[in-house]
């Protein structure tokens, strides 16, 4: 099924810890993981757990989750192979990486700032 797809593709790429199920599927994937079951079994039991309205609630969050990783992806590469990244280079990449949302960082601007130069500058 839909759900039980969703789920393994979830779990195998780690997405629950960003996109946390609700409660009742975290509950049965939990369950199912300490009886060591496989991927799929695991999968196809929580699916049990979600109803047509869980499901779609829990699918519009992770689209927007995805979509909002998506947006926030470089576009084009930190630097040309062999040659060093330039400060203004280095300084959106780092922005971008502790980027909480748009505008704030996880880091103070003078780290930031800091960091770029210091790598812009090293041989």
């Amino acid at each position: 099924t839909l759900e039980i797809a969703l789920i393994q593709a979830v779990l195998s790429a780690g997405l629950e810890k960003d996109v946390p199920f609700p409660k009742q599927v975290q509950e049965a994937i939990t369950e199912a993981e300490t009886q060591s079951l496989d991927l799929d079994a695991c999968a196809a039991r929580a699916a049990q757990h979600f109803d047509g309205t869980a499901f779609a609630e829990y699918a519009a969050k992770l689209r927007g989750y995805l979509a909002e990783l998506e947006a926030s992806l470089f576009s084009e590469g930190l630097h040309t192979l062999g040659e060093k990244p330039s400060t203004p280079e280095m300084t959106g990449y780092l922005m971008g990486c502790f980027e909480e949302t748009p505008g704030t960082s996880k880091l103070p601007e003078v780290a930031i700032e800091t960091l770029a130069k210091g790598a812009s500058e090293r041989e």
